[in-house]
């Protein structure tokens, strides 16, 4: 991955490193864990936590592949767009609907991949020529 061709995706990078040094492997606590008794910051850090150091390398395997192909394409405003819906939009609901009991960027992972894959230039017929 070229860092300056992706400057969006190296930036999430760091930060979900960083959170993983800094916070280290994320844990729940179950008597706090039910809808609306986590704030909504708290549920935006867990964007950045992982639940254990291999989520943390697939995830962020994953971003990186898919930004340094997807950010150059698109460009680091629309990149930037995509990673904060699929990052935001996704916590918010669960938030409000489920609980506050999840991590990492699994979602911005698997939309960013899904948009490099769906915005795949077609092969080329090699018989034509």
């Amino acid at each position: 991955m070229r860092f300056t061709s992706a400057p969006l995706t190296t930036l999430l990078i760091a930060l979900a490193l960083g959170s993983f040094v800094i916070f280290g492997p994320g844990a729940f606590d179950s008597s706090a864990a039910g809808a609306g008794q986590a704030d909504f910051g708290s549920v935006l850090l867990n964007l950045f936590r992982h639940q254990d150091l291999t989520h943390l390398v697939l995830n962020l395997g994953l971003i990186a592949w898919a930004g340094s192909l997807g950010e150059a394409r698109t460009g680091t405003v629309q990149w930037g767009l995509l990673v904060l819906a699929a990052a935001l939009l996704p916590a918010l609901a669960e938030y409000l609907l489920v609980d506050a009991r999840f991590l990492g960027l699994s979602g911005v992972a698997f939309a960013t991949v899904t948009l490099v894959v769906l915005n795949a230039p077609e092969p080329r017929d090699r018989r034509l020529g």
